[in-house]
């Protein structure tokens, strides 16, 4: 009787065990402002309203309530230093479904920060009953595309600039 092989792929993708998520403060004002203020961010954004220093402080102060909200901004820290922001947003409880967003100063970049970032969103998440993510990154940004196939991430569909990406 023949045995059937079998082959197992396991996806190894080492984290930087220095990272860290918490929910947004305003001692995160000076980077919210740098990040959000930076007009070569907004395409990165469908945000419609217009920012200003005002706009947010005003959310950094408001009740960061994901069931009332449908989102919630995370700070991520490397030992402990703010390096960027991880987001849920478009969080749907019914359908155990939220949207994943992040961005790193350029300078942290490539350090497996933002891989890490995305594990413990998810992780974090995972306890609130999410179990389906999805991304919507631009055509153009090769590296974004990557990282989000690297956490495990597929292509679900093609939008005219953007690939929508789906985890479960």
């Amino acid at each position: 009787m023949e045995q059937a092989s079998m082959v197992i792929f396991c996806l190894f993708v080492l984290m930087n065990e220095n990272v860290s998520i918490r929910i947004i403060n305003i001692s995160d004002f000076d980077l919210l402002k740098k990040i959000e203020l930076d007009v070569s961010n907004k395409k990165y954004s469908d945000l419609n309203e217009q920012l200003n220093e005002d706009v947010l402080l005003s959310f950094i102060h408001s009740n960061h309530d994901i069931y009332l909200h449908k989102q919630l901004k995370f700070t991520i820290l490397e030992n402990n230093e703010r390096v960027g922001f991880v987001d849920l947003y478009e969080v749907d409880f019914e359908k155990n479904k939220a949207g994943i967003g992040i961005i790193i100063l350029p300078e942290f970049r490539r350090k497996k920060i933002a891989t890490s970032a995305i594990n413990e969103i998810i992780k974090w998440s995972n306890k609130i009953g999410i179990s389906h993510y999805f991304a919507e990154v631009e055509k153009s940004n090769i590296i974004s595309l990557y990282l989000f196939e690297k956490a495990g991430f597929h292509q679900a569909e093609d939008k005219n600039d953007f690939y929508f990406l789906e985890k479960y």
